[in-house]
This record gives structure tokens, sequence and C-alpha cells, in this order.
């Protein structure tokens, strides 16, 4: 069962899921627990990055709890309901937020098991798609229970990526951590193997203009791209292999305002295209290359001049498309592994954070 190339069906496991992952699970803090012990979960600023706050409340019918301690590996936002949020844990399962990320709750099902990655239905509310462990979990009720919809039959492996195509979402891309890209034609019924690309993959991008460019960030192994969805397929690593340290990549950015441009970050710093993919450019940075890791990237949806990163103890914010970087402190001792600009309101920035090990 290695090769996947041929149809998987999983009908059979249509089944309510009613626990997944093994990961170690950590008790939540009371919203009593002093912030600069606590100062984790989620942030929100509603001025454009100017000022935060942590928005970690959890509904429970005991005791107040929070996510104050709780790390953020992906996070999400219904294209439909911009007040609809789905938060991915590192190591405690998933939340979902209804207003905002003002309060949050857990599907008893899951609370526990790093989400590696979220995609939400951009036409079909409350239809979520999640990575967890060796399984593509899915959900339509909003988070409320879950199915499985793909399932490695390797144990050792992971689902590390899944997308959805906005013009088509029926069809569903996901990655591996064995460097399989796999896809399905009809909403995680049945999948196909469509490439491997020899090394984990990091992380999936549908080009919003032309679903069938899809690119494909590998950890180590540089990005590919096809224009075909997924019939021919090119490594882009010798476009920009000459600055090293590019093949050891960390995120990737794109936003709809400009669906040519991508950003990337990796250990030499920030490189862009903006022509999906066929030349690459550095974006100057206040550092020098190579001596930064970065942690987390965005750009706005709504103008493709305005990008934020971070790095272990601070945030750059430039509105110019790199040209000056505004330095900013963290509003946590913790990393910044996520960054999400609310597709809606430009001011609205979401910060997801994760305790160093």
């Amino acid at each position: 069962m290695r090769h996947l190339s041929r149809f998987f069906s999983f009908a059979a496991l249509g089944l309510s899921l009613v626990f997944v992952g093994a990961g170690c699970f950590i008790k939540l803090d009371g919203s009593g627990t002093a912030s600069s012990v606590a100062d984790g979960g989620l942030y929100r600023s509603a001025d454009g990055g100017e000022k935060w706050v942590q928005k970690n409340s959890l509904l429970s019918t005991g005791e107040k709890k929070s996510l104050n301690n709780v790390s953020v590996a992906s996070f999400a936002q219904d294209p439909q309901d911009a007040d609809a949020l789905y938060l991915g844990s590192a190591e405690n399962g998933i939340f979902y937020s209804l207003d905002g990320g003002e309060s949050w709750a857990q599907p008893i099902q899951i609370v526990r098991g790093r989400i590696a990655s979220i995609a939400v239905h951009p036409k079909q509310k409350c239809v979520v798609y999640a990575a967890i462990e060796n399984k593509l979990i899915k959900t339509t009720d909003c988070a409320r229970s879950w199915n499985v919809a793909y399932l490695d039959p390797r144990t050792d492996k992971r689902v590390t990526s899944v997308v959805l195509e906005n013009a088509h979402p029926e069809v569903v891309w996901i990655g591996t951590s064995a460097g399989d890209v796999i896809r399905s034609v009809d909403n995680g019924t049945s999948w196909r193997n469509v490439k491997n690309v020899g090394g984990s993959v990091a992380q999936l991008v549908v080009n919003s203009a032309d679903n069938r460019k899809i690119f494909v960030a590998t950890t180590k192994n540089g990005i590919f791209r096809t224009k075909d969805s997924g019939a021919n397929w090119e490594d882009l690593t010798k476009k920009y292999s000459h600055l090293a340290g590019t093949k050891d990549f960390f995120t990737m950015a794109v936003t709809p305002a400009a669906p040519a441009t991508l950003v990337f970050a990796s250990r030499y710093g920030l490189l862009r295209s903006t022509d999906a993919g066929d030349s690459w450019s550095v974006v100057p940075l206040l550092t020098q290359p190579g001596t930064t890791v970065i942690t987390s990237l965005v750009i706005d949806p709504r103008n493709s001049s305005v990008m934020l990163y971070a790095t272990g103890g601070t945030y750059y914010l430039t509105r110019n498309g790199g040209d000056n970087w505004v330095p900013k402190s963290l509003p946590t001792t913790r990393a910044a592994t996520l960054l999400m600009i609310d597709e809606n309101d430009s001011s609205v920035v979401y910060m997801g954070t994760t305790k160093a090990k």
C-alpha cells in the first residue's frame, strides 16, 4: 500500500471520529495564570499590528479556562464569515470560534494531537478539513463532529498540508511528510497520488486566479510548481539556488490582491516572485541574509505592498513592498509562528504563538 497511484475509497471510514492523536496533552490554564507565564495562544490586533490583545477565552461549563498556554500550529478563517475562526494547536487538537476569537470551543473528539493545517470550504459554510497525524479529517457542521476523509496506511507518516481550489472546492489537495502530493476531485471521497517531491511537504498553495497552478514547498528540497493541475511539474529551485540557504524553507505567503505574487521565507531571508514563480528577487531586510529565522509571514489580502513577518522576539511591518521595514516588539515571550490578516478588514491581524521546546 505504499503506492497510492490508484484511487482509494474511504467510504468505510465515514464513521464519526471518536479519538485521534497521541501527542502530549497539557492542561489548559485558567484565566488567573500570570501573563508572564501563560502568554501564548492567539493574539488579535485591531489597528494593523500596533497593539495586541490575547483572545483565548475557552467556553467551559465548569472551571473557567483559556488557551493561554496553547501553542498554535495552524489557523484559518471562514471566507463567508469573518467571525468564524479555526485554530489548530501543536498538541491539544482543534478549537473554533464563531465570534471573531472572543470565545472558543473545542469538539470533544479532537482534544489531543497536532493540527498541522486547516482549510475552510470557500462556498459551503461549516465545511472544514484538518490535517492531524496520518489523517485528513473533515467536518460539515462547523467542527462539532468529524469524519476521516483520508488515512495514510503508514502510521509513521503525517499529513502536513491541505488546500482547496477556490473555483472548484470539490478539489482537495494534501501533502505528506513522505513527499506525496495527493488530490481528490470529489470532496475527499477518493484520492490519487499526483506527485512525490522527494522530501516532506511543508506547504501547498493554489493560485487564486488560476487553480491549475499549484505550488508545493518542501522543507529541504525547494519549491515545485505545476501549471496544469499536476500533469507536469517544474522544480523552481534552479531559479534561486545561487542564494545560500534558500532550500531551508520556513513559510510562504500569497495574496488575492496580486495572484501572481509569492513571497517565501527561507534561511536566506525573503524572496519574492511577481510572475507566479518564473523569476525571483530578494526582498531587502533590516538583517543580513542568513542571520535570521523567520517564524511567520503574511501579505495583506487587499494590498500586496503590506507585509508582516516575525522573528524570535520581533515582528516587522512594511507598507511599501519591503523598501522600508518598521520593527516592533512581540506581545509575548513566545515565538510568533503564525500571522494572518483578516480577509475583510486589513486592520485586523491575528498572531499565533508557540512555546519554544
